[in-house]
């Protein structure tokens, strides 16, 4: 049952992005890329992360704006890191998923298994702290903990 919950939450999220616009010819108007400079670490199974090339990126909606997170590992670029939120949005709630890459495996959490506070989200910071369960679609487990967010883009 677990295994059909975490597909669909797959399914629902990556159609979430890959879903048509109304205006087809200006798709990318309301996405923005920032390089970013600050720190983004955690810890996997207890062991310590640091992430570098980070980015920011900016997807515009109408009424709200998400940021999506990106950086690789700087000691292994077989691994990396996304980590989504709404812009603006603080507290508990803010950020909705978490997806980490080791060497081609995905481990991901969705909303419901992350425990999070934003302490700033605008323009040009987000700062806050995360973890959770990641799991992948065979339900292999990391814990992922400690996780700081101090990036400004």
């Amino acid at each position: 049952m677990k295994k059909i919950i975490y597909a669909l939450t797959l399914l629902v999220f990556t159609a979430t992005f890959v879903s048509c616009s109304d205006d087809d010819d200006n798709q990318n108007s309301n996405i923005i890329v920032h390089n970013a400079t600050g720190t983004l670490t955690l810890k996997i199974n207890g062991e310590a992360r640091t992430f570098g090339t980070l980015k920011v990126i900016e997807e515009r909606y109408v009424g709200y704006t998400d940021l999506v997170i990106q950086g690789t590992q700087i000691d292994d670029a077989t691994k990396n890191i996304t980590v989504a939120l709404g812009k603006e949005k603080l507290g508990s709630e803010s950020i909705y998923f978490v997806q980490y890459v080791n060497n081609g495996t995905h481990y991901q959490m969705g909303s419901i298994e992350i425990t999070g506070d934003i302490t700033e989200s605008n323009d040009t910071k987000i700062i806050g702290t995360f973890s959770g369960m990641l799991s992948t679609i065979n339900m292999d487990n990391l814990s992922l903990t400690d996780g700081t967010l101090n990036i400004s883009y």
